[in-house]
């Protein structure tokens, strides 16, 4: 059974000029310890896709139809105070700008330590502070009982996107989605992040649900991919395969837009 099953989800926005099919009958599924990378261009679907999986699509989209499977159950209707537990807990998502999901005037400390106690009501403020210096240590930033004390933007650009990491793994989730991870990163840092997320797959077997643009980032951390084009899946497989045989034309030329030395 897959840890995580999408059935002909569709997640539409209404617009004035009329609506806009951003997820259009996607299916897949996810199995446990998987590294899955859905990859396609701007406006493509992707980002949506990964928001309605913890239903967080922004007015004026709404799910539509379809079926979010995990654990049995299906997200798309599960009321909100169970999702809630969901969120965080269980599914965990990276977003593309750590900037703009960090909150500027409370420490780094502060907002690990507030997710740990959402999600565990009984963990003391000491114990909840010593584990968001271990997590902070565990994403590679040195001296993580120091770095508690700092503020968003105290830190480098690579920094804020290891604490936004440190939060997704706060309450050891089942599946950590990873949206578009080093797009605001140059190329060194990039290289460490992808590097980091393989490491905690690696260490701690975590499914990954890694969302990207780029092809070569799926060659090098990916074990299947799926391709998404205009809101639905155009191919899918396992990267070897996509890589040696693509059969579909936009799957081509995203292949051909990956620079070759």
């Amino acid at each position: 059974m897959s840890l995580l099953e999408i059935k002909n989800l569709c997640t539409y926005f209404e617009a004035e000029a009329g609506q806009v099919k951003a997820v259009d009958g996607v299916s897949l599924s996810i199995d446990k310890g998987e590294v899955v990378a859905i990859v396609g261009g701007s406006g493509s679907g992707k980002t949506v896709l990964a928001l309605s999986i913890l239903r967080l699509v922004p007015e004026p989209g709404r799910i539509v139809s379809g079926e979010i499977l995990f654990g049995g159950a299906d997200l798309v209707k599960m009321p909100i105070k169970e999702l809630r537990d969901v969120r965080g807990r269980k599914i965990s998502m990276i977003f593309q700008e750590p900037m703009t999901c960090l909150n500027p005037v409370f420490t780094v400390g502060d907002q690990i330590v507030e997710a740990l106690e959402v999600h565990e009501p009984a963990i003391t403020q000491k114990m909840a502070t010593s584990r968001a210096a271990e997590l902070l240590n565990m994403v590679g930033i040195a001296d993580g009982s120091k770095r508690l004390r700092s503020y968003p933007h105290e830190l480098s650009g690579g920094q804020r996107q290891r604490v936004m990491i440190a939060m997704a793994l706060a309450c050891s989730p089942d599946i950590l989605i990873a949206d578009e991870p080093t797009t605001a990163l140059d190329v060194t840092v990039q290289a460490q992040i992808l590097d980091l997320l393989n490491k905690l797959h690696e260490d701690i077997g975590m499914t990954t649900i890694l969302i990207t643009h780029d092809f070569g980032i799926v060659a090098q951390n990916a074990d299947r991919v799926y391709v998404m084009h205009e809101g639905r899946i155009a191919e899918s497989g396992a990267v070897e395969d996509i890589f040696a045989r693509p059969k579909d034309e936009y799957t081509k030329k995203l292949l051909a837009a990956v620079p070759v030395l």
